[in-house]
């Protein structure tokens, strides 16, 4: 019965109509009680994790890790009409594009949340549960740097390209 709970709720994701996220002040700082499940970002060409890069102050790169159990790696959803911010548990950051690039290869960290297009992704399908991650503020894609499947290696923005390391899928934590 959980494979195929979780089996639906994966595909919600990648529709993009996944449950109640949840609730986020964004710009004060305050945060209203957790109403959606908690998950890890993996990408599906490397399956390693998005982390922070240890630390969890503002303005930390994003890495990609093997899975752990130590809590970097959970996020809940922040629903913005149709555009999602994903909000990093552990330090109460969002991830977003550093100081809002806009040009390819900017590296994705954790911000305070500040409302931002930067910290804003649209969740674009392309087949089961993989999906893109598009920045709201660019139009650029989530992707490991030179499709790396290293651990430690660092998420970016580029251009779209169907790229394997532009893949991500939602894994629920239960």
């Amino acid at each position: 019965m959980w494979k195929r709970v979780i089996a639906v709720l994966l595909l919600l994701f990648a529709i993009g109509a996944a449950a109640p996220a949840a609730a986020q002040a964004k710009g004060a700082g305050q945060q209203a009680e957790a109403q959606a499940s908690t998950f890890r970002i993996r990408n599906n060409w490397s399956k390693l994790y998005l982390q922070n890069n240890g630390s969890i102050s503002n303005g930390i790169e994003v890495v990609q890790q093997p899975r752990n159990t130590d809590g970097y790696q959970i996020f809940q959803e922040v629903v913005d009409g149709q555009y999602r911010s994903f909000w990093h548990l552990k330090s109460n950051l969002n991830m977003g594009i550093n100081r809002g690039n806009t040009l390819p290869g900017a590296k994705a960290v954790l911000a305070n949340p500040s409302g931002a297009f930067n910290q804003d992704w649209l969740v674009v399908p392309r087949s089961g549960t993989i999906v893109e991650l598009r920045n709201r503020g660019s139009g650029l894609c989530l992707g490991i740097y030179d499709a790396s499947t290293a651990a430690g290696a660092v998420a970016g923005q580029f251009t779209c390209d169907g790229g394997l390391n532009q893949g991500w899928v939602k894994v629920y934590v239960v």
